[in-house]
């Protein structure tokens, strides 16, 4: 028997996380493991109820079980005390260091009218660094403001990080189709994107079965869309991991597909 929680998040999250508990139960039925859920305060309700999006007692129950769902969350609709900080997921994501954001789209039946119906990918994402100022820092974002009319953001890529996501899509793709892309711009950004795409070829040197090649991000985007079937797995760094993944979601019928 298997205990997960259950973290509802807002707006369409209720509805989503009544759907993919239900998904889960017959999946984790058909092979005779049960399911208790464990229904955890979490996003705009915990703060009536809490004075905090987050309580300290739902991420020390998190520490206790062997998984969760976690629904969509909206901290922009949060009362003006709470934005700008770090969002609820952030901080679980912090908390556990959930670094790997594995984002499959599949188009899976006839009845849904999807853009690319052979569409089978999974996107890779790097989910601690990049262009997210949320979480490149230890402390505070990575976000300023010098003056009022000048806004700076700063990008971070580490040679662990960019090793350890490119190790997960590579695995991924020795059980799937044996191909890896990495997307990268760095005919622009040569030291960031360049780092990330140089580490994930030196991984590619572990896994001589899988095939790896690069793409810029916005010709990879732009083949995706006319081209789904040449992708099997692709590695992203964050920002661009976001993006993918949500472009692919809405070729493989839409985000809530995905």
């Amino acid at each position: 028997m298997l205990t997960l929680g259950v973290l509802a998040g807002d707006g369409i999250g209720p509805e989503i996380v009544a759907s993919a508990t239900q998904i889960a139960e017959r999946a984790l039925g058909s092979v005779s493991i049960g399911v208790q859920w464990r229904a955890l305060p979490f996003g705009l309700t915990a703060i009536g109820e809490f004075g905090t999006p987050l309580p300290a007692q739902t991420l020390a129950e998190l520490d206790g079980l062997s998984g969760w769902i976690l629904g969509p969350h909206d901290n922009a609709g949060y009362p003006e005390e709470f934005r700008g900080m770090l969002s609820p997921g952030g901080a679980i994501r912090k908390h556990f260091n959930l670094f790997a954001n594995i984002r499959p789209a599949r188009t899976l039946s006839t009845a849904v009218d999807a853009v690319c119906p052979g569409l089978d990918v999974i996107i890779v994402r790097e989910n601690t660094e990049g262009f997210y100022a949320d979480r490149n820092m230890y402390d505070g974002a990575g976000e300023f403001m010098p003056t009022p009319d000048v806004a700076l953001a700063v990008a971070v890529f580490t040679r662990p990080a960019c090793e350890r996501i490119a190790h997960q899509a590579f695995q991924l793709a020795a059980v799937r189709r044996k191909s890896v892309t990495i997307a990268h711009k760095t005919n622009v950004l040569a030291k960031t994107t360049g780092l990330f795409r140089d580490v994930c070829l030196a991984v590619a040197e572990h896994y001589p079965d899988v095939e790896v090649r690069g793409e810029h991000i916005d010709a990879l985007a732009a083949r995706l869309v006319s081209h789904p079937s040449d992708f099997d797995v692709i590695v992203a760094e964050n920002m661009f991991g976001d993006i993918l993944s949500d472009l692919a979601g809405q070729l493989s019928g839409s985000l809530g597909m995905a």
